[in-house]
């Protein structure tokens, strides 16, 4: 976790948050948006396993 915390820190791009809902906006080309979704991913497989 604290490696996808020090990553979101330093990721170009904007947070934004409308209608209760937060969304990152993140800048064309960069490689983070496969990054997040493969831990959003694992992360939920784990939330899973768990419960």
């Amino acid at each position: 976790m604290k490696a996808i915390r020090f990553s979101l820190i330093n990721l170009p791009g904007r947070i934004m948050e409308s209608a209760h809902e937060m969304t990152i906006r993140i800048t064309q080309g960069h490689p983070s948006p496969d990054i997040l979704l493969c831990a959003r991913q694992r992360m939920m497989e784990l939330a899973h396993a768990s419960g």
